[in-house]
């Protein structure tokens, strides 16, 4: 079973994982409103947001929509 750390940022335990677009996931806090890397499924945006540190986060940029 694969579980979503806290965040990084808060320490918060109310993360979620949300649909980010078509195919894509990315882990979100409910508490301070973070938002780990998009992904192409499920399972690598829980490891990426699990593996990633406050810095790597802080250097993600969002894509931008049309």
């Amino acid at each position: 079973m694969i579980t979503v750390d806290i965040c990084p940022f808060c320490g918060n335990e109310h993360t979620v994982l949300n649909h980010a677009g078509p195919g894509t996931y990315a882990v979100f806090c409910l508490e301070c409103r973070a938002v780990g890397p998009i992904h192409d499924g499920m399972i690598p945006a829980i490891n990426a947001w699990n593996k990633a540190t406050r810095l790597e986060l802080l250097d993600f940029e969002i894509p931008a929509t049309t």
